[in-house]
């Protein structure tokens, strides 16, 4: 607790959590509060802000470089798999506001935070569709599929494919 609070004030924090595992298809964080009050925050990184309760969703600073690397082509057509509180997606939008991005999640509330995000950011590109991506059809093909990081990710290959044209890019994490 005594660590907690001078965290606090050292690095002008509001709260102070020991993080666990996430768990579950929903990716829902495993958090124990240490010291502080609020679990809502704003984290900015290659010039997008998103928003998000810490305690609800998961955000993992650890892909801001590939983020930050992904540019679409001018009139691409994206799916993002597990779009969460929009990490990818909204980062891929902004870059290029002429592709057509699908933001595909099954946390009904990382789609309140995803859908609040693209508001705060300003973005028009982005068609946020609310369920499991294994059950979703698309009304067209894509160029490009993202599949940030989930626990077994590779049981959602034949997803991704199926969302591709014959021709294109999946960025496949796992």
């Amino acid at each position: 607790n005594d660590i907690g609070k001078l965290l606090i004030k050292r690095f002008n924090v509001k709260s102070v959590f020991r993080k666990s595992n996430i768990s579950g298809e929903l990716r829902t964080p495993n958090l124990k509060k240490i010291a502080g009050k609020g679990t809502v925050t704003i984290h900015k990184e290659n010039g997008c802000l998103f928003k998000l309760d810490v305690s609800k969703v998961m955000f993992s600073k650890g892909n801001v470089f590939e983020r930050g690397r992904i540019v679409p082509g001018e009139s691409d057509v994206i799916v993002d798999m597990f779009s969460g509180v929009g990490q990818f997606c909204i980062s891929i939008a902004k870059k290029n506001p002429s592709c057509m991005i699908y933001a595909i999640e099954k946390n009904p509330v990382a789609v309140k935070f995803l859908k609040e995000n693209i508001e705060l950011n300003r973005i028009r590109n982005i068609e946020v569709i609310e369920g499991d991506c294994r059950n979703i059809r698309l009304r067209e093909k894509v160029d490009r599929v993202i599949m940030g990081y989930l626990p077994g990710t590779g049981k959602f290959l034949s997803a991704g494919f199926g969302f591709l044209k014959q021709r294109g890019i999946i960025n496949f994490h796992n």
